[in-house]
């Protein structure tokens, strides 16, 4: 199986795993030039919550930024970042369905995978 990076403006992530997420699995797509440095800490859970919906069932999805923080990035964002992936960033082992979010600042204790 190959991997493909995501760059978050790409509109059509549903189509494109359904088009080739049995050849692919995808990375990335949550953006580091827009969510992370100019987008409030709130603001950040949805692209999880997009990315996971479109390219999380049937699995092979690996749930990450586009490429590695930049300096401009607010401590607080990172926080949430990390936090959305804990919560909305989990399907279930068969990878047809997002399992339920976790209380915020615990640990997920579903029979889970995350998005890797």
């Amino acid at each position: 199986m190959w991997t493909q990076y995501l760059q978050e403006g790409f509109a059509a992530h549903a189509q494109l795993a359904r088009g080739f997420g049995d050849r692919l699995a995808f990375h990335g797509g949550i953006s580091i030039q827009r969510h992370l440095p100019f987008g409030t800490p709130e603001q950040l859970r949805e692209p999880v919550r997009q990315r996971v919906a479109a390219l999380a069932p049937g699995g092979g999805y690996i749930l990450g930024t586009s490429h590695n923080l930049q300096a401009d990035v607010p401590i607080e964002n990172a926080r949430a970042l990390w936090e959305a992936f804990h919560t909305d960033g989990r399907y279930l082992a068969a990878g047809t369905a997002v399992a339920p979010a976790a209380p915020s600042g615990s640990a997920p204790t579903v029979p889970t995978r995350s998005c890797r």
